[in-house]
């Protein structure tokens, strides 16, 4: 019986190319899925900051309407008009409290990465 390189080889493993095959495929799908990620954090960061601050246009609307077209001065004049006031007066992405516009009677999110 002679035996050849061949014959005396495993094969029962896998190669150090197909393994390097594996994991680049595998990184480049956790890239793709955490690009997507990030994006849609920062999407839904910003819808949930323009709503907020829709919620309290609104409440300032009710605010005037109840005191006689007295505009709210702060934003601490909207706690009663705003449900889970401590939470929407913050602004998503970074904690801070939200501003509030007395003139323009709107919330202002000071965050650079959110458009009014």
């Amino acid at each position: 019986m002679a035996f050849t390189a061949h014959s005396m080889r495993d094969d029962r493993g896998f190669t150090l190319v197909e393994l390097v095959t594996v994991l680049a495929i595998i990184a480049l799908l956790v890239a793709i899925a955490l690009a997507s990620y990030v994006t849609s954090v920062r999407y839904t960061t910003r819808m949930l900051c323009a709503a907020n601050r829709r919620g309290f246009t609104r409440s300032a609307s009710i605010f005037t309407a109840e005191h006689n077209s007295t505009q709210p001065a702060t934003l601490e004049d909207l706690r009663p008009y705003v449900r889970n006031f401590d939470s929407a007066a913050h602004c998503p992405a970074d904690d801070r409290l939200i501003e509030w516009d007395a003139a323009g009677m709107e919330a202002v999110c000071t965050y650079p990465g959110h458009q009014p």
